[in-house]
C-alpha cells in the first residue's frame, strides 16, 4: 500500500531528527496519522462521516485467486492483465448512509472477467504497434467499446443503477422523498439499509429495466414477498416513467472510485451509469482520508462536492512544460500557437529538457503545472524525488500512460508516478491510462484547458453548450455554471436525428463558427433557431427538419459530411485546426450578438466533456482523474 511506502521514505529520512531536510513534512504527518487498518466498524465509520455527504464512493474488489500470485509472467508481456473474477464486491458508500455490500456474478459471457482483460490487452497492443494507423485506433476504439458494454450488461448489470453520483437537483430529490414515504406506507419496517438501497434505486432507475427493478426490490427490500415486491415495484417503475429523461440528464455530484489494482486498467468512466457524474479515482480511502485532511486545512472545507482553489494568475501560478525531448514538432508548434493566443502569459519551458530543479520548482512553486511530452516527466524528475517534493500543484500530465499503475506479475506491487504527487501534497492530477495517439492528445489537452481556465486576452467566441451529445457519449452532460437558452438550441440541433443536419454538424466542428441571433431553444416549443448564417426549421410534431443558408468549410461545401461520425462540441473551439484561417477566428463584427467565452470550473467535468475532442474512444476513455474533485473560482 502506497500508506507503507511513504511511512519508509519517511523514517529513511531521518524521522523526526530530520524533519527540518523534508520537504513534504506536513503532508507525512497527515498520512502517518490515518490508520492502516481499523480495528472496529465504529472507527471506520467515525472517519467515514467525515467526508462530504455529497460524495458517493464506490469500493470495487475480488476475492484473490491463488493463480494471480502463482502465475509465470514472460517478459515479453510484462503489464498484460489476466486476472479472474469469480466474486467481486461492490461497495456503495456516503457519509452518513448505511453502506450497501453486494456481491457481482461473474460476467455472463465468455472466460470470466478474463475475457475482458483480454479485450484490453488487445486494445492496448494495438496502441503500441508500429503500424499505429488509423484502422488500428478504430479496431482499438471497438474492442474498447466492447469491454465498457461489457461491464455494463454483463457484469454490474441491474446493480448499475447503484453508481451513479447524488443528485444536485432540490425537485428531483423531494420527488424521490415522497415516493419512499409512500413506499414507507405499504412496509412494515423499513430499515435505514433498505431506505439506502431504495434511494440509490430511484437516483439510477432510469438505467434499467423493469425487471431489473422487481428482481432487486424482491432481493434487497422485501425478502422474497412477491406480493409486496409487486407494489413497491410499482412504485418505482411508475416514478421512473414520469422522471426517466430528467433524471438521464440532471446534474450530479461528484463519484469516487476505489478500485483494485487489478482493476484500474478497465475504462469504468465511459459505462453508461457513470458518464453523466463527475468522476475521480483514489488509490485507497486512506489516501482519500488524508487529501481531504490536508487540504480542507489550507483551503477550507470541502463546498458542494469541491475542493475550491483560487484560479491561478495567469503570470505567476501557472507553469507548462512541453515536448521536453524535441522529437514532437507538430504537438509543440500546435500547442505553441495555442497558447500563443489565449494564455501567452504563461511561464514555460518549449522545446528542451528541463533541469530537475526547474521541473521540481514547477511543481512546487504554482498551482497549475502541465506536462505536455511522452511519458509522465519522471526522465526529468525521478519518481522518487517527486514523492519527497512538496507540490500544490493541480497536475496535468498529457504523456502516454502517465498516470498507469504498471503490473510487475505475481505478487510484486503495481507500480505508477500518480501515488507519488499526492504523497508530495498535490490535490489532484489528470493523465492518460495508456498509449494515446498524438493527434487526439493534443485535442484532448486544449480541450481540457480551454474548459478550465478562462482566458485574460480577447479570445474567439466559444462553441458554449449546455450539454454535450455524441455518437458514443450518447448522455448530455449539464454544466455546472448558469447558461442562456442558445446552449439548448444548439443542443437540439446537435441531436437531430436528420441527414441535413450532419452538415450542420459538420459545419460546427470544421470552422467553430460563432452562434448568433438564437431566438429560442430547439425543445419542441420554439421552431426556428439560427446558429451563425444557418438556419434550423424543425416540426415539433416531428424529427423533419431543414436547413437553410448554410455557409459550410470547404470540406462540407461539397455536399457530404466528410469523415464526421460524431459531432464534436468541445472541439468546436480548436484554434489548432490547420485548416481554421487565423483571421475567421479574430473576427468580431457582431460581438453585441455573439456568445462570450465561457469555461466550466469543476475540473471532473470538463475531463468528461474534453473527451468529445478525440478522434477515438480508445483515446478519450484513456484521459482520467485522480485525487480530489477540483472547482476552481
Amino acid at each position: 500500500m502506497e500508506h507503507a511506502i511513504l511511512e519508509q521514505e519517511y523514517e529513511l529520512s531521518g524521522g523526526a531528527s530530520n524533519e527540518n531536510h523534508i520537504k513534504n513534512l506536513d503532508v507525512v504527518k497527515v498520512f502517518n496519522s490515518i490508520p492502516l487498518q481499523y480495528s472496529s466498524s465504529e472507527a471506520f465509520l467515525k472517519d467515514l462521516n467525515s467526508l462530504p455527504s455529497e460524495w458517493t464512493l464506490i469500493q470495487i474488489t475480488r476475492k484473490p485467486q491463488c493463480k494471480d500470485i502463482l502465475q509465470v509472467v514472460r517478459q515479453h508481456m510484462a503489464g498484460q492483465l489476466d486476472f479472474s473474477l469469480d466474486r467481486t464486491r461492490l461497495v456503495v458508500m456516503t457519509a452518513g448512509q448505511d453502506i450497501l455490500q453486494i456481491q457481482l456474478n461473474s460476467p455472463s459471457s465468455g472466460d470470466h472477467m478474463k475475457t475482458f482483460f483480454d479485450l484490453v490487452n488487445e486494445a492496448l497492443g494495438k496502441m503500441t504497434s508500429a503500424s499505429n494507423s488509423r484502422n488500428r485506433r478504430e479496431e482499438a476504439s471497438v474492442l474498447m467499446k466492447d469491454v465498457s458494454k461489457g461491464i455494463e450488461d454483463s457484469w454490474l448489470c441491474e446493480y448499475q443503477c447503484l453508481l451513479p453520483g447524488h443528485l444536485k437537483c432540490p425537485h428531483l430529490n423531494a420527488l424521490i422523498q415522497t415516493t419512499l414515504e409512500s413506499i414507507r406506507s405499504s412496509l412494515v419496517t423499513m430499515t435505514t439499509s433498505m431506505e439506502t438501497f431504495l434511494r440509490r434505486l430511484l437516483q439510477g432507475v432510469h438505467l434499467i429495466s423493469d425487471h431489473q427493478v422487481n428482481e432487486l426490490i424482491l432481493g434487497h427490500v422485501t425478502n422474497g414477498d412477491e406480493l409486496l415486491a409487486e407494489f413497491v415495484t410499482q412504485a418505482v417503475v411508475k416514478f421512473k416513467n414520469e422522471h426517466s429523461k430528467a433524471l438521464s440528464t440532471a446534474a450530479r455530484y461528484p463519484v469516487i472510485l476505489i478500485l483494485e489494482e487489478e482493476l484500474d486498467r478497465l475504462p469504468w468512466e465511459t459505462i453508461l451509469c457513470l458518464r453523466s457524474s463527475p468522476v475521480t479515482r483514489v488509490h485507497c480511502f486512506q489516501f482519500l482520508l488524508a487529501l481531504v485532511k490536508l487540504h480542507t486545512a489550507k483551503h477550507g472545507p470541502i463546498k458542494n462536492g469541491y475542493l475550491t482553489l483560487p484560479l491561478p494568475n495567469h503570470e505567476t501560478d501557472t507553469f507548462v512544460i512541453m515536448n521536453p525531448s524535441c522529437d514532437l514538432p507538430a504537438l509543440q508548434t500546435k500547442f505553441t500557437t495555442f497558447l500563443d493566443k489565449k494564455f501567452d502569459k504563461w511561464k514555460h519551458i518549449i522545446g528542451r529538457a528541463p533541469s530537475s530543479s526547474e521541473f521540481s520548482d514547477g511543481l512546487s512553486s504554482h498551482s497549475v503545472f502541465i506536462y505536455a511530452g511522452h511519458g509522465n516527466g519522471t526522465l526529468y524528475l525521478s519518481s522518487d524525488n517527486i514523492g519527497r517534493n512538496r507540490i500544490r500543484a493541480v497536475t496535468f500530465l498529457f504523456g502516454c500512460r502517465s498516470v498507469e499503475r504498471v503490473y510487475h506479475g505475481g505478487r510484486v506491487p503495481f507500480s505508477g508516478v500518480g501515488a507519488k504527487y499526492f504523497i508530495a501534497g498535490s490535490p489532484c492530477v489528470v493523465g492518460n491510462l495508456w498509449n494515446v495517439s498524438s493527434s487526439d492528445c493534443d485535442r484532448l489537452a486544449s480541450n481540457l484547458i480551454n474548459l478550465t481556465f478562462p482566458s485574460p486576452r480577447p479570445s474567439p467566441p466559444i462553441l458554449d453548450l449546455h450539454k454535450f451529445s455524441s455518437e458514443w457519449w450518447s448522455v448530455p452532460f449539464v454544466l455546472p455554471v448558469p447558461n442562456n437558452s442558445t446552449l439548448n438550441a444548439v443542443n437540439g440541433a446537435l441531436n437531430c436525428e436528420n441527414e441535413n443536419l450532419n452538415v450542420v454538424n459538420a459545419a460546427l466542428k470544421s470552422n467553430g463558427s460563432p452562434i448568433r441571433n438564437v431566438n429560442g431553444s430547439l425543445n419542441g416549443q420554439s421552431k426556428v433557431t439560427s446558429i451563425g448564417s444557418c438556419t434550423i426549421s424543425k416540426d415539433p410534431n416531428s424529427k423533419s427538419s431543414t436547413v437553410s443558408n448554410l455557409k459550410a468549410p470547404s470540406m462540407v461545401r461539397k455536399g457530404r459530411a466528410k469523415c464526421i461520425k460524431k459531432p464534436s462540441v468541445v472541439d468546436s473551439n480548436l484554434i489548432l485546426k490547420d485548416w481554421v484561417q487565423d483571421s475567421y477566428l479574430h473576427s468580431s463584427k457582431d460581438p453585441g450578438t455573439e456568445t462570450s467565452l465561457s469555461y466550466s470550473p469543476d475540473v471532473c467535468f470538463n475531463v468528461q466533456a474534453a473527451r468529445q475532442g478525440a478522434n477515438y474512444f480508445i483515446n478519450s476513455s484513456a484521459l482520467v482523474v485522480w485525487g480530489l474533485p477540483v472547482w476552481f473560482e
